[in-house]
């Protein structure tokens, strides 16, 4: 099926190139902040439920930080699509785990778990 996505990003730093299963969903995600996460809308990434989704993204930051730019990866499983649901929530979490949610529309946030 094919959704609109929605990226969260939850770390302390900004993002870019968010992959789902190879698909390209998005360039530049800023930073966790106070009132919200940093995140933007895509056209469309194509999924299905009950399967294992791989999710790639790049670290961005400042020119002296050596994390700038490198590729973080996770697995994790969209368990349904809700009925009548048009956009994926990708949740990228400080500890590098991922989570997935459909929704009609925006996705709610989906802080991450305690301890994470």
């Amino acid at each position: 099926m094919d959704m609109n996505v929605v990226v969260f990003n939850y770390w302390p730093r900004a993002m870019a190139d968010v992959y789902v299963d190879g698909q390209h969903v998005g360039a530049g995600f800023g930073a966790y902040g106070p009132g919200g996460t940093g995140g933007s809308i895509s056209c469309c990434s194509s999924i299905r439920a009950g399967k294992t989704v791989e999710i790639k993204w790049m670290l961005g930051g400042g020119e002296d930080d050596p994390m700038m730019g490198k590729i973080m990866q996770a697995k994790t499983v969209l368990k349904e699509i809700k009925p009548g649901a048009r956009y994926l929530g990708v949740y990228l979490y400080p500890d590098g785990s991922v989570a997935l949610d459909t929704a009609r529309g925006i996705p709610d946030n989906l802080l991450p778990p305690e301890g994470k």
